[in-house]
């Protein structure tokens, strides 16, 4: 049946008896009623405001997308309450990544089964996380949504100077390098520091291959930021993950994260995909490196201030795109919903 004017109600009634109802996917044989009036123009009708809201909606998405810094739970909520097509929008991106990049779900469970094993483990003196460099950041970004303190530690090419000494006065120092100073002085900002009043366990995370770089930032924490070493604890993303499975199957949690899952986070750190889904830039250690290129940022030409700035400000569209998509899946699975249906 031809319809040539979908506004006029009568153009459907005078096309269609209520035997024969075609309309709608009603066949003549089917034992359904006609639909209503109402359902009729709820249906077919379409206000000339839909193309104007269908632009906007695209022009909010790119305004989120290019938007600097994290995505915050604080986010998250204006954004499913205000503009729920943002999320859908987002969806829909990831979707088309997803032979490339570790699932949005599955970094929400991974998110999800980290923080609950690591709020028992300290659950008497609390903790915050210190997230080195990109390969754990897709998961940190949104344990840090979830309520969870995070620190994020631009730093990379640690473990190459994994034989050079700590002592200042030696040839083969670290700490010659200046971006190494800059770094301890960030998370001196933050809190990591010597006669900070409190009991927390600072929780290292990283992927770690050799386990250089993991080693070299603790020592020079313990070393330089005067943190006494029964409150600092070095942590595995992996090693975590599986800890966190554990937990989660001994508890009988509803997260279950298995370990198809976990080894599709370690391919996808170790292929460096990882990095295209996380806002935190590659920071080199080496100040000569003066790269600012996609997923780089150097200190050449920066103050301290700027630099910490930079830090902070750094975003990826894809990267914001994906940490949106895991909140939501993540709170999702906390109010135990279906995680993969769509928003309201």
């Amino acid at each position: 049946m031809k319809i040539t004017n979908i506004y006029t109600l009568n153009a459907i009634k005078t096309s269609c008896t209520p035997k024969k109802q075609t309309f709608l996917g009603i066949g003549k044989h089917t034992k359904k009623q006609a639909p209503t009036k109402e359902e009729i123009l709820h249906s077919i009708y379409i206000p000339p405001e839909i193309g104007i809201q269908k632009e906007k909606n695209k022009l909010e998405f790119q305004k989120f997308l290019r938007k600097k810094g994290k995505v915050t739970l604080e986010e998250y909520l204006e954004i499913k309450e205000n503009s729920p097509a943002i999320i859908l929008k987002a969806q829909d991106l990831i979707e088309q990544l997803k032979n490339t990049i570790v699932k949005p779900e599955v970094n929400a469970k991974a998110a999800l089964a980290i923080k609950m094993l690591l709020d028992e483990r300290y659950k008497n003196t609390g903790y915050r996380i210190i997230s080195i460099g990109t390969s754990p950041a897709s998961i940190t970004e949104t344990m840090q949504a979830l309520g969870c303190e995070v620190i994020f530690v631009p730093i990379s090419a640690l473990n190459t100077y994994r034989n050079y000494t700590m002592h200042p006065k030696e040839e083969h120092s670290i700490t010659k390098y200046p971006n190494i100073s800059k770094v301890l002085k960030y998370l001196a900002s933050k809190g990591i520091k010597k006669g900070k009043n409190d009991s927390k366990i600072n929780v290292l995370i990283d992927y770690c291959s050799s386990g250089a770089s993991l080693s070299i930032l603790y020592d020079l924490i313990i070393e330089y930021n005067k943190i006494p070493k029964n409150l600092i604890k070095k942590s595995d993303i992996l090693l975590l993950l599986y800890s966190a499975r554990e937990y989660c199957l001994e508890k009988k949690t509803h997260i279950r994260l298995s370990e198809n899952e976990i080894r599709d986070i370690s391919e996808n750190i170790m292929i460096q995909n990882i990095e295209n889904i996380a806002n935190v830039p590659h920071f080199h250690i080496d100040h000569k490196f003066t790269s600012e290129l996609s997923g780089y940022i150097s200190s050449k030409g920066k103050t301290n201030k700027t630099l910490f700035e930079k830090f902070e400000s750094f975003s990826q569209p894809i990267a914001r795109a994906f940490s949106l998509c895991s909140i939501h899946k993540a709170l999702q699975y906390i109010n135990k919903k279906n995680p993969d249906k769509n928003p309201d």
